[in-house]
């Protein structure tokens, strides 16, 4: 995982973990964090896009940057063959509060980094089947609850031996993209399953480096 500081296997994937890797813009602070005096533009722009999709713009931008110029050398964008985004049921979708319009933050994202990058975006093959939320909901629970809820919606046999980037404006856990990855592989046979993000979640056990402070 992209960024990281340590070399060996990173204690956030999961011990079959599906996905190829993941990439992210930066690390988001949570708002029990920001209370704490941690946060940065990014995690400013990440909240703001829950409200706006204004703000998919430069989130995206950074996010097509970092591809283009391999920041985090784990994917080559030539190889891509299909962008989707990670789905959100219809129950979940957010509401623009200058337009009134509905959405899902990762689509949004997903569709200006597939029209820059000149790849097929895929928004009809994966779904969610189960309304909920991840929050106060410990690693165990968010991969049993993802497991459960996504699933593909149609079977595109031209997914077989592809390279799929998965687009998601956060990851936490990565349980939600560990379960897409899983069904991307196992129902419709996906060579490769990789995940970008905008930000990458700091977690509970999350210490400071001494002498170090992040902005």
């Amino acid at each position: 995982m992209y960024p990281n500081i340590e070399t060996e296997r990173c204690k956030n994937h999961f011990q079959d973990e599906k996905l190829d890797s993941t990439i992210a813009v930066g690390i988001y602070f949570q708002v029990k964090l920001m209370k704490e005096g941690y946060n940065n533009l990014l995690s400013d722009f990440i909240r703001m896009l829950k409200n706006y999709m204004e703000y998919a713009k430069p989130l995206a931008s950074a996010m097509i940057l970092i591809l283009k110029n391999r920041i985090y050398p784990t994917l080559d964008i030539d190889e891509v063959d299909y962008v989707i985004p990670i789905p959100k049921h219809i129950q979940e979708l957010k509401i623009d509060m200058e337009t009134g319009e509905k959405y899902n933050q990762a689509e949004v994202l997903a569709r200006i980094i597939a029209e820059h990058l000149e790849k097929p975006l895929l928004t009809n093959v994966l779904r969610k089947k189960i309304p909920g939320s991840m929050t106060n909901k410990s690693k165990e629970e968010r991969l049993e609850f993802a497991l459960r809820a996504y699933d593909v919606k149609d079977k595109y046999s031209e997914i077989k031996d592809s390279v799929i980037l998965l687009v998601d404006d956060v990851r936490t856990s990565g349980a939600t993209a560990h379960a897409c990855a899983k069904v991307l592989k196992e129902k419709l046979h996906a060579r490769e399953v990789h995940l970008i993000v905008a930000g990458r979640t700091v977690h509970k056990d999350w210490e400071e480096p001494a002498n170090e402070k992040i902005y």
